[in-house]
């Protein structure tokens, strides 16, 4: 028989889980894991592993797009970690709510979520280049170029390779239609590292759109016709709607085949709406 304090580590473990089939593009799965960690923290009365399970769920709707559930279980996993002190969970609960007004187009609400991140903890850099994406975004170069400038006080080797890839995206957008090809291509060439499919197809799209600044419409399409295909089997609304519009303002018909590789990726209504009940029960069962 499992004791309540196994279950506990179990949803946890379920939590850390989820993170991981998320990045490595099963977000299905993720989804699935992150919601059973929340209900076996609710069964043991876990407030921890619901902090955990709520912040690994709430960024699974934050690449998916849900702005409503997203929201409240990061506003429900970031008062747990306050009162856990837990400031890992902490920053990438403010990470993923920033990944959601990101891809939804909210920049200024992102750039204050992202702002937010502590320093000195292992999970912030990576976050902090998607802070220097929303300022690009915003128009305002300088201070991206300055919050990339702060990720390493050594050489590029030093960082892991996904917050490399990102930076380099970053600097693509910024660099000049002669030099931002390069940091492209050094991008997505994750040599011996494994591929993370949704921060690949972000650097296509990144890609395409800059092709097409540049006025290279024929190169543009093929690198925004790679980001919509996996955003769409991800099942990646917003970022779906960002390559697709990218690729209609050139006039490039869409049909649905794309949309048929999307697998069915919408949860039961009634899971999502039982879970803030749920996690505000481990909160007390914590207290």
């Amino acid at each position: 028989m499992t004791t309540p304090g196994e279950t506990g580590t179990l949803a946890s473990a379920l939590a850390s889980l989820a993170e991981v089939e998320f990045r490595m593009g099963d977000w299905q799965a993720a989804y699935a894991s992150a919601v059973e960690s929340v209900r076996l923290a609710q069964v043991t009365g876990s407030g921890e592993g619901a902090m955990h399970g709520l912040s690994r769920l709430a960024l699974v709707e934050a690449g998916m797009g849900r702005e409503e559930a997203c929201r409240r279980h990061g506003e429900q996993a970031l008062a747990m970690a306050a009162r856990h002190a837990d400031d890992q969970c902490m920053v990438l609960t403010r990470g993923a709510l920033g990944l959601l007004e990101l891809g939804l187009g909210h920049l200024d609400t992102c750039i204050t979520w992202l702002e937010r991140l502590g320093e000195g903890t292992s999970c912030a850099a990576i976050w902090t280049t998607d802070l220097a994406e929303a300022l690009i975004r915003r128009g305002d170069d300088d201070r991206a170029a300055e919050t990339l400038d702060a990720l390493t006080t050594g050489s590029a080797e030093t960082l892991a390779f996904p917050i490399r890839r990102a930076r380099e995206r970053c600097r693509g957008l910024m660099a000049s239609d002669e030099e931002f090809e390069s940091h492209f291509v050094r991008a997505l060439d994750c040599g011996l590292h494994v591929d993370e499919p949704f921060e690949r197809a972000r650097t296509e799209l990144c890609f395409g759109q800059r092709l097409r600044r540049a006025g290279r419409g024929a190169a543009a399409e093929e690198h925004l016709r790679a980001a919509l295909v996996t955003f769409e089997r991800l099942g990646a609304g917003p970022w779906i709607s960002m390559a697709r519009g990218e690729l209609e303002m050139d006039g490039i018909p869409l049909g649905g085949a794309h949309l048929a590789l999307a697998p069915p990726l919408d949860p039961p209504p009634g899971e999502v709406e039982a879970l803030p009940e749920a996690s505000a029960s481990s909160a007390r069962g914590s207290s």
